[in-house]
């Protein structure tokens, strides 16, 4: 598609909109299907006015999204609804920010140091809103 040409050689990628993609579970993981479904999905939401909503392994968090050119942070605010500082310092140091990487495919790397799963996740930009 013409957008995905364009993205791949301008200065700043356009992170917004709801993006979509599945942890590799390891090898050997409980077999049930239900819940394997809910650990795996990752669903990104960003916003244009610098917020984010992510759901990673069924945990929600949120907070804001700073881009350089390529490559964005995401510092995450709150985690199951609850603001990361009224929990103290040392929650806040517990907390890592997760870094996105665009390909040039138009796709985004996601990393999660402090995620359950660690692995990096494609994701791919989703037409589809979010439902709850």
């Amino acid at each position: 598609s013409l957008w995905i040409s364009l993205s791949a050689c301008s200065p700043s990628f356009n992170f917004e909109g709801v993006w979509r993609g599945e942890h590799t579970l390891p090898q050997g993981h409980a077999n049930n299907v239900p819940i394997e479904n809910s650990v795996k999905k990752v669903e990104l939401k960003i916003q244009a006015n610098g917020l984010f909503e992510l759901t990673n392994s069924g945990i929600p968090k949120s907070g804001a999204i700073h881009t350089s050119g390529q490559e964005a942070t995401l510092e995450v605010q709150s985690i199951f609804g609850k603001p990361v500082d009224a929990a103290g310092a040392g929650a806040r140091a517990l907390v890592q920010n997760i870094h996105l990487k665009a390909l040039p495919d138009g796709s985004i790397l996601f990393n999660d140091p402090g995620g359950f799963l660690k692995d990096e996740v494609h994701l791919k930009r989703s037409a589809q809103p979010t439902t709850p």
